[in-house]
């Protein structure tokens, strides 16, 4: 899984630079946070059924993490993947900065925990 979402991320750094690309790279985005979100949950043996009580857990349990910003992220995600809502420029820069602390934040955790 970690594999996986440094795909993501890598992917996520080699596209930010083209413009235009703000559906893939919200994607990529909420990817890597649900990936690194279930990693790090592994450690406490939690399984969620679906992405809202994931990052529930996650919020209520370790410190620092913003559930305003996960239900943000998750149900503008959801519009794009269920309803082909797109992303626009203003949308990606809202969340990407966050995102990417988040990222990091999960990604020490999870090394914290190896």
């Amino acid at each position: 899984m970690l594999a996986i979402a440094d795909e993501c991320i890598n992917a996520i750094n080699e596209l930010k630079p083209k413009k235009g690309r703000f559906n893939i790279l919200y994607k990529l985005s909420y990817d890597a946070l649900h990936m690194l979100a279930e990693v790090l949950l592994i450690f406490n043996r939690v399984k969620s059924s679906n992405h809202k009580c994931l990052f529930a857990y996650l919020c209520y349990n370790y410190k620092g993490y913003d559930w305003v910003f996960f239900e943000r992220i998750r149900t503008k995600r959801n519009g794009m993947q269920y309803y082909g809502e797109g992303i626009s420029y203003e949308d990606w820069k809202e969340i990407s900065f966050q995102a990417e602390f988040y990222i990091s934040e999960l990604k020490k955790n999870i090394f914290r925990k190896l």
